[in-house]
């Protein structure tokens, strides 16, 4: 199957918001609640960077969802080669801690029989294994849902993931998982909307619909991040709560994708048809390049420029090593 350029830009793109999300810069505007013009910035920065894990979601439902596979076939070549690939992510993060001193070797081995590693991309690796186990139901929903069935999904997820999970309600808690939880269906579900013919009446419409709540969404962050005290919420409650309303953002992300990336220059898509099959390979390894890179910036937990510089290091090192991969024949049928 041709690769599609825009599913391409979707992942380079979201691949970057991914590990500019493990940077100090992310965390820095939630540590301060001074106002000023710079800190609106930086907040409204980490909030759309929510979407990196979203966004990968939807360009999986808009590669997997209009397929027809058995479900033998699911579990045998997605569920797992899934699972190969997290037993060897396991295996790989946690001996790299042994080896350079983080972890004891019993620590190591209790990590893995626990199924754990030091490393942030863990949790996206079983999400993404519990997407592929419920695959073959969320194929059956996407391709009988009408328009209504989704506008009805999208007020669901709003009132689940932004309103109902307040502070003062029993739910707050349980909101950072349950959010996780949602972004198994909605994103993929919306992916595959935008994306394929069959809903092509009515794509463009929601597609607009994202435009907009993209814009009036853009202006509410950047309000709610310079006047905290009208919705009387913390920054990293805020934060949190966007989970809700970040589908918004994201869905405008994929359209505009899909409108401008094959009008892109031709040396641009070329480079962008080879990064983006090498996404997975940073989510795998961001970590190490990362502890590597950081160890020689002095002001690293200071500075927010300098975690964009170690974000684009870091990308560029787990890409160079992902091309290099994707020329091992086994590897290359796993990443």
């Amino acid at each position: 199957m041709p690769k599609k350029i825009h599913l391409e830009l979707i992942r380079v793109f979201a691949i970057m918001l991914v590990v500019f999300n493990h940077t100090p810069a992310f965390h820095m505007p939630l540590q301060s609640a001074e106002v000023t013009w710079s800190w609106v910035l930086m907040l409204a920065a980490s909030l759309a960077d929510k979407m990196g894990v979203p966004l990968f979601f939807m360009v999986s439902g808009a590669l997997l969802l209009g397929r027809e596979e058995s479900l033998m076939h699911v579990l045998r070549h997605r569920v797992l080669r899934m699972l190969l690939v997290l037993a060897l992510f396991l295996v790989a993060q946690n001996a790299y801690f042994v080896g350079i001193g983080q972890l004891t070797l019993a620590e190591g081995v209790h990590q893995m029989v626990r199924l754990k590693s030091p490393a942030p991309a863990t949790w996206f690796l079983s999400a993404y294994t519990a997407f592929l186990l419920i695959l073959p139901l969320l194929r059956l929903l996407a391709q009988h849902m009408q328009p209504r069935h989704f506008v009805y999904l999208i007020i669901l997820h709003l009132v689940f993931y932004e309103f109902i999970p307040l502070e003062h309600t029993p739910l707050s808690p349980w909101l950072p998982s349950t959010a996780i939880v949602g972004w198994l269906y909605i994103f993929p579900l919306l992916g595959y909307a935008a994306e394929h013919g069959k809903c092509g009446a009515w794509a463009g419409k929601l597609n607009r619909l994202g435009l907009y709540a993209a814009a009036a969404l853009g202006a509410g962050v950047l309000l709610n991040a310079a006047f905290p005290l009208l919705l009387h919420r913390l920054p990293s409650v805020r934060l949190v709560c966007f989970s809700g309303t970040v589908l918004f953002p994201a869905l405008f992300c994929y359209a505009a994708a899909k409108r401008y990336a094959p009008s892109l220059p031709q040396g641009l898509q070329r480079v962008l048809l080879l990064l983006g099959p090498a996404t997975f390979t940073i989510m795998l390894t961001e970590n190490m390049f990362r502890g590597i890179i950081c160890a020689h910036m002095t002001d690293y937990s200071s500075s927010y420029a300098a975690s964009c510089v170690v974000t684009l290091l870091t990308c560029g090192g787990g890409w160079l090593l992902g091309m290099l991969f994707k020329r091992i024949p086994l590897i290359r049928r796993l990443v």
